[in-house]
């Protein structure tokens, strides 16, 4: 006798490889892993903008004496 919500048809090729595609881990990207964050780029970016500022403002300010 089958368990309660079970049918007696065996599964077909299509269900079969189905479960067997889903139950397989998934592979992740590289930059899907939960690796750590690569900040160095966006630092290297704000420090770039700040000394392009801070030059700016000494030029002016020099320009201005």
């Amino acid at each position: 006798m089958a368990a309660p919500g079970q049918n007696d048809a065996p599964l077909t090729a299509a269900q079969r490889g189905k479960i067997r595609r889903l139950s397989q881990p998934k592979e992740l990207s590289p930059d899907e892993e939960g690796g750590e964050l690569n900040i160095v780029p966006f630092l290297d970016i704000v420090v770039n903008i700040l000394i392009f500022v801070l030059a700016t403002v000494a030029v002016t300010f020099t320009a201005t004496i």
